[in-house]
């Protein structure tokens, strides 16, 4: 895979999750099985985190991670911030095994949440405008 489309698959998804949340009230929750967005954004918190360490070498302890309560209380000042330091190492670091994580842990994964951010927002809002997520 090239730099330039890892780098087009994470930019796309980073609009994409951002649109999807931009308004939205983040605590609600009209279906119980359903994430709240503040419960998604702080998911794909550990997810960037899990990213991190993999780049490290290290593995992540699913189950065991508590995110921040800083990042619950205003994902919107942490998330985003994270995701991009993230992206930043993964460049830095230029190997096949970064491109697989950014790919596993990042644009594959949040475009499966885009999903879901986009399925909450037209449950709340059936007006809301789904294709305002796309960049093009």
């Amino acid at each position: 895979m090239s730099d330039t489309t890892l780098k087009l698959a994470l930019d796309d998804t980073g609009h994409q999750i951002r649109q999807a949340v931009a308004g939205l009230d983040l605590d609600a929750k009209p279906i119980e099985a359903m994430m709240s967005g503040r419960m998604t954004l702080a998911h794909l918190y550990e997810c960037y985190i899990a990213c991190r360490a993999e780049l490290n070498g290290e593995k992540h302890k699913w189950g065991e991670y508590v995110v921040p309560q800083e990042v619950v209380d205003d994902p919107m000042a942490h998330v985003f911030a994270l995701r991009d330091e993230v992206i930043g190492e993964i460049h830095s670091a230029g190997t096949p095994e970064a491109t697989s994580n950014a790919l596993s842990y990042i644009a594959l994964h949040d475009a499966y949440h885009v999903g879901q951010l986009c399925s909450l927002r037209l449950t709340l809002d059936p007006e809301w405008n789904a294709y305002s997520i796309y960049n093009h």
